[in-house]
């Protein structure tokens, strides 16, 4: 526990002006969203199979989702990855329900901006 308490800090103000914050909180988001959402997504949702849903998950989704953290499992701890698991739902609920990656895009910013502060600079560089 320890180790986590001394890597979450806060981003200085400088820090968040910086290429790489920039590039993890606003341009990786775009990406993945487009790719991941835009895509993938959307090419599973365009198969009959896709769009069954259980709640408000389509097959889709779920699909795109083990992707998703498949994707993550490179350049984060495991456990951190799978973790990626529930935002990853929650952005393909909204492209779903949106018929738009512009919703998840947005959001996707969002969420990596607030992980990105909290986290501090350790996780960015």
């Amino acid at each position: 526990m320890l180790p986590l308490l001394v890597a979450v800090q806060p981003v200085p103000w400088q820090r968040m002006l910086s290429v790489a914050f920039l590039m993890a909180a606003v341009w990786q988001p775009i990406v993945e969203e487009l790719l991941f959402r835009g895509c993938l997504q959307g090419v599973l949702a365009s198969r009959a199979w896709g769009r069954r849903k259980v709640i408000w998950i389509s097959a889709a989704n779920l699909l795109t989702s083990i992707i998703f953290i498949g994707a993550h499992i490179p350049t984060h701890p495991l456990i951190w990855a799978l973790l990626t698991l529930f935002p990853s739902l929650v952005f393909g609920i909204l492209r779903d329900r949106s018929g738009s990656v512009v919703p998840p895009i947005v959001l996707h910013i969002f969420y990596n901006t607030g992980y990105f502060l909290i986290a501090g600079g350790s996780a960015i560089v």
